[in-house]
């Protein structure tokens, strides 16, 4: 199975996967980014806006990225 690698863009900060992960494909790969973007901004509630952003790669290179943003704004 191959290796895929999340790293993690939040607000200017970068968090490389050193690690990885074995997935069926690149569509579990996919999944993955999606879930663990969604729970990093759900994590970030303190924050009025945030942007995420998870790029994953596999061994050769990048596969493709996943960015999630929330804005808070008030409706007065």
């Amino acid at each position: 199975m191959p290796r895929f690698f999340f790293d993690l863009h939040e607000d200017g900060s970068v968090l490389p996967d050193e690690d990885g992960v074995e997935l069926a494909d690149e569509r579990s790969a996919e999944f993955q980014a999606r879930r663990t973007a969604c729970d990093v901004t759900k994590d970030s509630s303190g924050q009025r806006d945030t942007i995420v952003k998870v790029l994953v790669r596999d061994e050769q290179g990048a596969v493709l990225a996943v960015e999630v943003s929330a804005k808070v704004s008030s409706e007065s």
